[in-house]
């Protein structure tokens, strides 16, 4: 099967191309840059003179349908996620025209199956466990401009569910685990958070997926005549004092954070959003991720256990993995990483 991925020099995008590589598919990668694909793919055991790359833009509807023309597949992850309030904009920019442009495109092509990647903050908040059946939440003036416009385009792929489209809706969680080609949202907090940086974290939790299990997943949807479908890749629901713990363990000392009310932080961080535009470097404390603690804590646990046979690995693992690659990358000290280097033993 020849399957067209965007996104796929990003965190997600780039485990998910060697993942789909593995199973023996062509692949052909949509990318704005061709000079990124190497620095991407290449840790991960990718050759990337086995790809077929063509140079466009998610948002650009010719650069779309070139792409398109001639796969069989089309798996759709070009998406911002980020949540830091300066870019904002550009999700709204990229994430819902993006989606509308590569989804009537895979349609018009004929492709079977068409997987987008598109986020559990569609759905959230919610009051009932978590699942693809929650309806798509409806933004009010407390939404994060990045659950709203992940709402937005999941909506546009629901429309075409309901019509019938053979496309899989896959409502990625937020992942964690080594090599992410950009240094995102995710990793970044884990490294602020070795460093003593993320000193209030508050109440409440997250979801989160190892980069690799939410790539393997996504791998496996690549079958055809299956119709519409729904998932969540398998991962943990974190409170957020368990995730510190998992750190603590992993690195062999204490942070001494607090935790402060979910909604207090919220009240707080929205201030620092406004503050975050006239400074310039960012503060580790954004109105999204408190909001995104906020929900989750009324969910618990409610993660699949193996969606598509691919279970979740233990979280000390992932946890274990990100902080040894932030290492690796000089990221962090071995020091700070809880790390015994050979040459300290000897």
């Amino acid at each position: 099967m020849k399957v067209l991925i965007t996104g796929g020099t990003g965190y997600i995008g780039s485990h998910t191309t060697a993942a789909v590589l593995r199973r023996e598919h062509e692949v052909r990668l949509m990318v704005r840059d061709p000079s990124r694909v190497s620095a991407a793919l290449e840790p991960l055991g990718v050759d990337p003179s086995k790809l077929e790359i063509l140079t466009g833009d998610v948002t650009d509807a010719r650069s779309v349908a070139a792409a398109v023309d001639g796969v069989d597949a089309v798996m759709h992850l070009a998406q911002i996620f980020s949540m830091d309030s300066r870019d904002f904009r550009k999700i709204r920019r990229i994430n819902i025209p993006g989606t509308q442009n590569m989804l009537d495109a895979a349609l018009r092509s004929g492709a079977d199956p068409i997987i987008y990647g598109s986020s559990t903050a569609a759905l959230l908040p919610s009051k009932v466990p978590l699942s693809t059946d929650l309806p798509l939440h409806k933004a009010n003036w407390t939404t994060p401009p990045y659950f709203a416009a992940q709402a937005a385009a999941e909506r546009i792929a629901r429309r075409h569910q309901d019509e019938g489209a053979p496309l899989t809706i896959v409502n990625l969680v937020g992942v964690l685990g080594p090599h992410d080609p950009h240094m995102g949202d995710q990793l970044t907090r884990l490294r602020n958070a070795v460093l003593g940086r993320l000193r209030f974290p508050p109440q409440g939790g997250f979801t989160i997926s190892d980069v690799r299990d939410t790539a393997a997943m996504l791998a496996e949807t690549l079958t055809p005549g299956l119709g519409p479908r729904r998932y969540i890749p398998a991962g943990h629901y974190l409170p957020t004092h368990v995730y510190i713990r998992a750190i603590e363990d992993a690195i062999g000392r204490r942070l001494g954070v607090v935790h402060p009310p979910a909604r207090a932080a919220m009240v707080l961080c929205k201030a620092v959003d406004v503050v975050q535009h006239v400074v310039p470097w960012h503060i580790p404390a954004e109105y999204t991720a408190a909001f995104m603690c906020y929900c989750d804590a009324r969910l618990s646990d409610t993660m699949p256990t193996a969606p598509l046979g691919v279970e979740a690995r233990p979280l000390a693992e992932t946890i274990e993995d990100s902080i040894r690659w932030l290492y690796e990358q000089g990221l962090l000290t071995a020091s700070q990483a809880g790390i015994r280097e050979p040459a300290l033993l000897a």
